[in-house]
């Protein structure tokens, strides 16, 4: 649960940033893979 929360507070925070896909210079909604790679320490 403890890394569920992390994992969640991260996404949310804005660390993780992206660019929205578009078509003629509008945003369109797109569907892409994204791997994360997670380390406990």
């Amino acid at each position: 649960r403890g890394l569920d929360n992390a994992v969640r507070s991260q996404l949310m925070s804005g660390s993780c940033k992206n660019k929205p896909g578009t078509v003629d210079g509008k945003p369109q909604q797109t569907w892409t893979k994204v791997q994360y790679v997670w380390k406990l320490e």
